[in-house]
C-alpha cells in the first residue's frame, strides 16, 4: 500500500547509503578514465649541473693548422619545383678555400628521387648540354651518374659544370612526394670530401588531381574522436557524483 507525504503526493523511497556510494564511485571512475595520463603522472625536472670553468692555466694552447687544401661544392637549379616535361638546369661549382692546391679532384653527380628524368647528355637523341669552365671530360658511369676530374683545383678557383635534365613521370606509384634530386660530391685523397644535394618536388599537372607517384591525401587520425569521448565520460562522471550528493542531502533533509 502506497502512502502519501505531507503534500499529498506519494512518498519517495530514499536512496540507501550503498546506492549513493555507488553513484559517487561510478562518477569518480568515469572522471579517472577520461583524465589524460599526462595529468596523472608526476613531473620531474632535473637541473643539469654547471660545467666547470677551466682556470687560465688549463686553457688549451691554440694550435696552428698545417697548410692544406679545403674543397667546397655548391649546387643551383633554375627551378624550385618541376612538372613532367620541364627541363631543369643544374650548375655545380667546385672551389678550394684552403692554402694549398688540390690535385686529382673527382666530382660525382648522381640523379635520383621518385620522379623520372632524362639527362641531355648527347645520347638517346638528346642534345649534349654539359658545359664546363674550365673544359673537362664528362664520363657517364651509369644512367643518372656522371663523373669528371680536375687535374688541379687551385686556391680561390671556382670550376663550374652545367647540364640539363628533362623531368619524366614516375615509373610506378610510390608513397610520399615525387621529386627529382641531384647529389654531388667532390673528393681527393687526403682532403675531406665536399657534398651537396638539391631536390625539386614534382608539381601537380595543370589539370588538377594527384600526380602519379604522390600521395593524394592523408587520412585524418582519431585524435578528435578520442577527445570527444573523454569529454563525454568526464561529464557523465561529474553528473553521477552530483546525483549521489543531491540524494544524500535530500535524505538528510527528509530525516
Amino acid at each position: 500500500m502506497r502512502t502519501a507525504d505531507s503534500h499529498g503526493g506519494p512518498s519517495r523511497r530514499p536512496l540507501t547509503a550503498r546506492k549513493r556510494a555507488l553513484l559517487v564511485a561510478g562518477g569518480a571512475f568515469l572522471c579517472l578514465v577520461a583524465a589524460p595520463a599526462e595529468a596523472l603522472a608526476a613531473t620531474v625536472v632535473t637541473t643539469p649541473s654547471a660545467s666547470p670553468v677551466p682556470s687560465p692555466s688549463c686553457l688549451p694552447t691554440p694550435c696552428i693548422e698545417p697548410p692544406a687544401a679545403q674543397l667546397t661544392l655548391t649546387q643551383t637549379a633554375d627551378k624550385t619545383t618541376a612538372a613532367v616535361g620541364d627541363t631543369v638546369t643544374y650548375t655545380i661549382t667546385v672551389g678550394n678555400t684552403g692554402s694549398l692546391p688540390a690535385a686529382a679532384v673527382t666530382v660525382d653527380d648522381v640523379l635520383g628521387g621518385k620522379a623520372g628524368f632524362l639527362v641531355e647528355d648527347g645520347t638517346a637523341s638528346t642534345a649534349d648540354t654539359f658545359v664546363g669552365a674550365p673544359v673537362t671530360t664528362i664520363t657517364r658511369v651509369v644512367t643518372g651518374h656522371y663523373r669528371w676530374t680536375y687535374a688541379t683545383v687551385n686556391t680561390g678557383d671556382s670550376d663550374v659544370v652545367r647540364f640539363s635534365a628533362v623531368i619524366k613521370a614516375p615509373g610506378a606509384v610510390t608513397t610520399g612526394p615525387a621529386m627529382i634530386s641531384l647529389t654531388s660530391t667532390a673528393s681527393t685523397p687526403g682532403v675531406p670530401a665536399a657534398t651537396a644535394t638539391t631536390t625539386a618536388p614534382l608539381a601537380a599537372p595543370s589539370g588538377g588531381g594527384a600526380v602519379k607517384g604522390t600521395a593524394a591525401g592523408v587520412p585524418a587520425t582519431g585524435s578528435g574522436l578520442d577527445v570527444a569521448l573523454a569529454g563525454f565520460l568526464f561529464l557523465g562522471g561529474l553528473a553521477l557524483i552530483l546525483l549521489g550528493i543531491l540524494a544524500r542531502r535530500r535524505d538528510e533533509v527528509a530525516n
